[in-house]
């Protein structure tokens, strides 16, 4: 649009460049496209409306220039408004989807709460510019846009270069769209022309470090599962132990009641009595099968901060979260008395359940929720006190991670190994104790690894390798055929090694998040199990509560079991 050379110019939708007379004030309402080079001899805009800067184009000599509207930066290029004050308002939008746009303001620059709109591309390297040629002061919010996936640990090129004086948080950063698991922050530098820059430095959100957490979320999965199936062979160490204990001796119960005493003299007086063969006893099976269920459900919490800093910007978070585990497991198993000795005995099972556990990590920065089904088989074997207990099962689990802008989805597989010994001994007043040691490893593998960026939790396969102590105090007692043993449970665990528990990212750096070494943590059960005499039901009830260096956790398990 050619404005008219009178000293006022009230705009409405024009297209073009404009030559106004000196002195003129050109106010814009509507929409002004501008192309090549308007010059105002040393007047003023007002824009109220919109005024769109074509690429190359250039608004000069101007002495002032109000924006309460939005000036729109060229696609694809660069332009340039010469004036001695650039007061701004309203919005300087150089976004359009594509990173690398310029705009130069010849002169000073005041924000009056006003906005500036970029793109940026933290992937490949590019970002929009607003130079400044004069002072800048003011308020003025950055509104970024990432325009491609982003990477952490990286710091974009300027996004506002001053070549004169810069007041103090003249520019902040008001917004930061599609960044995912990145956290953003605004670095100064020093240009090497003079004057003063800001970049945007990238680095992992707490979501964005909590690849770590999915590994230890896993292995708390398997822990618990596995501590149900251990709970279900401790049960039938008892019944088989109790039963050994009972084994009835040679001499037939009817022949040690004393009442028969007083016919013994007949007995052997009788010539027929030693040619007769007493009948055999009906030997009792001791193969006996039983099928059981029971459901089992836990709270942890966990605690923890990473560390450390890049350019400048503090990279330390808040890595803590809360896990709910819940799940249920049936199985069958055989139990064999008698097999090399009256004293021993040995459990052979299988098992199979479901799993379901919801992570929240603290400050609301995401979710990790996991569901699957579990596998495998146990036994154990009794001689005497002594028992050894074994376990193997297979979790095999669908992950869910999700958290702003983000929503990752991988396969999760747990094999867990389990290894228990110990011994039970009988004290008086019918208590026994029963002191235990045990080793667990497990290794967590998924089936779809990832490097941290803005989209994706890097995702990488880790194992852990535990011990664990204690005792368990005990008693039993029958109430109207109903046999009751309640018992404690005291035990301390210590993970001897783990891996998995840090992130990589794609600049090469590495972050540790939480880990489990070194930290002995203790637990305590209390459980009361239930035999019926008369029909072969049982069931248990347990719960426990466990504490340790940045965590505290505690569950319940409940199941019941039917033996032939």
């Amino acid at each position: 649009m050619d404005g008219a050379a009178t000293s006022q110019v009230d705009n409405r939708p024009g297209v073009g460049n404009a030559v106004p007379s000196v002195g003129t004030t050109f106010t814009n309402r509507g929409t002004f496209a501008a192309t090549g080079t308007s010059t105002f001899g040393s007047g003023t805009i007002g824009n109220a409306g919109t005024i769109a800067l074509a690429r190359d184009a250039t608004l000069g000599s101007l002495s002032s220039f109000t924006n309460e509207g939005i000036v729109q930066g060229p696609a694809g290029g660069s332009a340039r408004i010469a004036t001695t004050t650039f007061v701004n308002a309203g919005a300087i939008s150089l976004q359009n989807g594509a990173a690398g746009d310029t705009l130069t303001i010849a002169g000073n620059y005041v924000g009056r709460n006003g906005r500036v709109d970029l793109d940026v591309s933290s992937q490949s390297g590019t970002a929009d510019r607003l130079v400044i040629t004069g002072n800048a002061g003011g308020t003025t919010g950055l509104n970024l846009l990432n325009v491609t996936p982003g990477a952490a640990f990286t710091v974009s090129p300027v996004l506002v270069q001053v070549r004169g004086e810069q007041e103090a948080n003249a520019f902040t950063l008001a917004s930061a769209r599609n960044f995912g698991a990145i956290d953003v922050s605004l670095a100064s530098g020093r240009a090497t022309e003079g004057g003063s820059t800001l970049s945007l430095v990238s680095v992992p959100n707490a979501l964005g470090q909590s690849g770590p957490t999915t590994v230890i979320a896993a292995r708390t999965i398997a822990f618990q599962g596995g501590t149900a199936v251990l709970d279900r062979m401790t049960q039938l160490r008892s019944d088989v132990q109790r039963a050994a204990g009972s084994a009835p001796t040679a001499i037939p119960q009817a022949l040690q009641y004393a009442g028969l005493t007083q016919y013994s003299a007949l007995v052997s007086k009788d010539p027929i009595a030693p040619n007769l063969v007493q009948p055999a006893p009906v030997p009792a099976s001791n193969v006996k099968p039983a099928v059981w269920a029971r459901a089992f459900g836990d709270l942890e919490r966990r605690t923890g901060f990473s560390s450390g800093s890049f350019n400048g910007v503090n990279v330390g978070r808040d890595l803590g979260y809360s896990q709910s585990t819940g799940g249920v497991l049936a199985g069958a198993d055989l139990v064999m008395s008698g097999i090399t000795a009256p004293d021993d005995g040995l459990i052979l099972g299988v098992l199979g359940g479901y799993t379901t556990a919801a992570v929240r990590l603290n400050q609301n920065a995401g979710n990790q929720d996991y569901e699957g089904g579990t596998v495998g088989t146990y036994a154990t074997y009794i001689k005497g006190g002594f028992f050894a207990d074994a376990m193997f099962k297979v979790d095999l689990l669908d992950l869910d991670i999700t958290g702003s802008n983000l929503r990752q989805n991988t396969g999760v597989t747990n094999y867990d190994v389990l290894g228990n010994i110990g011994y039970r001994f009988d004290l008086p007043n019918a208590l026994y104790i029963e002191p235990t040691a045990g080793l667990e490893y497990v290794s967590t593998v998924f089936s779809r690894k990832t490097g941290g960026t803005a989209g994706t939790i890097a995702l990488q396969d880790g194992d852990a390798f535990r011990g664990r102590i204690g005792a368990r105090l005990g008693t039993e007692f029958v109430q109207d055929d109903i046999r009751v043993e309640p018992s404690i449970t005291g035990l301390v665990y210590d993970v001897f090694s783990e891996s998995g528990t840090t992130t990589a990212f794609g600049s090469g750096t590495r972050l540790t998040g939480l880990t489990n070494v070194g930290k002995v943590r203790g637990e305590i059960q209390a459980s009361m199990n239930f035999f019926n005499l008369k029909t072969g039901v049982s069931g248990f009830l347990r719960a426990d509560y466990r504490i340790g260096d940045d965590l505290v956790g505690g569950g319940g398990k409940a199941g019941i079991r039917y033996q032939w």
